[in-house]
């Protein structure tokens, strides 16, 4: 009754994107918590597969331009110039993120997952979803996620955090 949550959605790349505040009584419906409103200075274009804007609730690739934004990847030219662009004329920059989210009926952004749900590592084709599905079934685990580590200096890596409540009961979780 007297907690407040707040969440914000951001990355490395592109600092915070948006925000959500939920205050005791807020009706937060049902399934995945939305992202939020976009802070002041970011913009965000979500864009189908061929680049084109997608209709209102429908998932897109996620583009934040913002003053923000990385200017790019140290010592990567190539993904650099792949995910990276500057705004002619001025200081906004803009960055190709590899999320997928939506507009809700609400207004707000909600996020969808990420482009990126197969990969390869080694000739070896992983999926991400399945990899996390098997983190999450082992015993006190109760939310995992994996991604691929791409650094220029080593073969691509496959990297994960769990939230374990292992000891923990649920007042334990509680505000």
């Amino acid at each position: 009754d007297r907690c407040t949550l707040y969440h914000a959605f951001s990355s490395s790349e592109t600092g915070a994107i948006s925000y959500l505040a939920l205050r005791p009584g807020d009706d937060v419906g049902s399934g995945a918590l939305p992202v939020g409103r976009l802070f002041d200075g970011v913009m965000v274009e979500l864009l189908d597969d061929a680049g084109r804007p997608v209709p209102q609730g429908e998932p897109g690739h996620l583009v934040v331009t913002s003053r923000c934004v990385t200017a790019g990847y140290w010592r990567n030219p190539e993904l650099t110039a792949e995910r990276c662009a500057n705004t002619a004329g001025s200081r906004l920059r803009t960055f190709r993120t590899r999320d997928v989210v939506r507009w809700n009926k609400s207004g707000l952004l909600e996020f969808v997952g990420r482009m990126q749900q197969r990969v390869k590592i080694k000739g070896y084709t992983i999926e991400l979803p399945e990899v996390e599905q098997a983190l999450r079934s082992m015993p006190g685990v109760r939310a995992a996620t994996c991604d691929v580590l791409e650094l220029p200096t080593r073969d691509p890596q496959l990297v994960s955090a769990m939230l374990s409540a292992i000891g923990l009961d649920e007042t334990a979780l509680e505000c």
